[in-house]
C-alpha cells in the first residue's frame, strides 16, 4: 500500500511538473519578440562594451521593461537612418526615440517618456554670439548641427538652418572647424561624446532654457500583432520602474 501510494505521487508529482512546463512553454509561444532598431554608436543609450556585447541605458531598461510586458526584446544593430525605414518597412519592430510627426506615421508611441534628458546648447567657447542664445529664436542666424536620423531638432527648429553630420562625433568636429556653429543635445551624449574628443578643449556646452529636456519614448510599428495591447503593457511597465526607483538607478550606472 505504501509503494502504491509513493508510486502515486510521484506520478502526480511528474504530471503536475509537466503540466508546469508545458503551461511555461505556452507563455513563451504567447510572449512577443520584438526586434528593436539600435545603433551601436550612441552613447550612452546604446553602444558596444570592450566585449562587444552592445550595453547601454537604453538596453538596461529594456531589459527591466520586458519581463513586466511580458514580451522579448533583441537588439539589432543597424544605422540610425537604416534602422528607422527598417521600422518602417516591417523589418523590424521598435526604437526609442524622439517623438516627430514623421515617425508618429508609422510607429505608436508608449505615451510615458522612457527616458527625459536635461538638453545642453554646444558650441565653440570663443563663439560670444552663441553666449547669447537662449531662446530658439535666437538660433535662426547660426547653423544648427545634428546627427542624421535625427529629426527632433528640425521639428523643434523648422525652417532654421539645420546641417547633418553622421554622428555626434561628427558634430563636434564640425563645431570646431566652424563648418556649423552648434547643436542642441543630451548632456549624457554631451559629457561622453566631449570625454572622447580631440576637439573637446574648444568647445562648450552650457544649459539652454528654452528647451529644457528631450524625450525619448519607445514606439511599435502600427501593425505589430497586438501592438495596441502590448504598448499599453510597455508603458505601464515604464511607469513601474519609474516608480521603484530601477530605472534611475540605470540611469546613474551610465552618469
Amino acid at each position: 500500500m505504501r509503494c502504491e501510494s509513493a508510486c502515486i505521487n510521484r506520478r502526480q508529482a511528474m504530471l503536475g511538473a509537466g503540466a508546469l512546463i508545458l503551461s511555461a512553454s505556452a507563455d513563451a509561444a504567447k510572449r512577443p519578440h520584438v526586434r528593436v532598431a539600435a545603433s551601436g554608436s550612441y552613447a550612452p543609450y546604446n553602444y558596444f562594451g570592450p566585449d562587444g556585447q552592445l550595453i547601454g541605458m537604453l538596453v538596461d531598461a529594456m531589459a527591466l521593461i520586458a519581463p513586466l510586458a511580458n514580451a522579448e526584446f533583441e537588439f539589432v544593430d543597424v544605422p540610425w537612418v537604416r534602422g528607422q525605414q527598417m521600422v518602417r518597412s516591417g523589418q523590424l519592430d521598435a526604437f526609442c526615440t524622439t517623438r516627430t510627426r514623421d515617425r508618429e506615421a508609422y510607429v505608436d508611441f508608449a505615451p510615458t517618456p522612457l527616458f527625459e534628458e536635461g538638453a545642453v546648447l554646444l558650441y565653440r567657447a570663443d563663439d560670444l554670439r552663441a553666449e547669447a542664445v537662449n531662446r530658439i529664436e535666437d538660433l535662426r542666424d547660426f547653423k544648427v548641427g545634428e546627427p542624421f536620423g535625427s529629426g527632433w531638432m528640425r521639428e523643434q527648429l523648422d525652417s532654421m538652418n539645420i546641417v547633418h553630420a553622421p554622428d555626434i562625433a561628427n558634430l563636434l568636429t564640425m563645431i570646431a572647424a566652424r563648418r556649423l556653429d552648434l547643436s542642441v543635445v543630451t548632456i549624457h551624449e554631451a559629457k561622453i561624446a566631449l570625454s572622447d574628443s580631440p576637439v573637446a578643449a574648444s568647445l562648450k556646452l552650457r544649459d539652454f532654457p528654452a528647451i529644457r529636456s528631450i524625450a525619448f519614448h519607445v514606439g511599435l510599428r502600427k501593425g505589430f500583432p497586438g501592438g495596441g495591447e502590448l504598448i499599453g503593457r510597455i508603458d505601464g511597465a515604464i511607469k513601474q520602474i519609474k516608480a521603484n526607483g530601477s530605472l534611475h538607478a540605470v540611469v546613474n550606472r551610465y552618469s
